[in-house]
């Protein structure tokens, strides 16, 4: 099972953390991980590439993926977030078995 975190502080989205693998598929050949995949790294590029937010971004080999954006702040980068939140409980909606998200309030 994926597991996603959404870093919130208050009302705004900081970040997020994902984990895990979605089904019994050998790696690069399950739709449900190379949606959250592609979905967490348009995220990301936006927010840095885009948007030019500084983020503490770290890719395990494993694929888990961190994003927490550190300075450069703006409603863009919750906006984004949030599309990406929104994408994502979308796909659990539909593969409920696959992917658990969950919203964690960060100090």
């Amino acid at each position: 099972m994926i597991i996603v975190r959404i870093l919130r502080k208050q009302n705004d989205l900081l970040g997020f953390d994902i984990k895990g693998h979605a089904g019994e598929e050998e790696a690069g050949e399950n739709i449900v991980c190379a949606a959250v995949s592609s979905a967490a790294h348009m995220a990301i590029n936006t927010i840095t590439d885009v948007i030019h937010a500084h983020a503490q971004v770290y890719v395990d080999p494993d694929g888990a993926l961190f994003a927490r954006i550190i300075s450069g702040y703006n409603q863009s980068c919750n906006d984004v977030l949030k599309g990406l939140e929104s994408h994502l409980v979308e796909i659990s909606k539909e593969f409920p078995h696959a992917i658990s998200i969950r919203t964690e309030e960060i100090i």
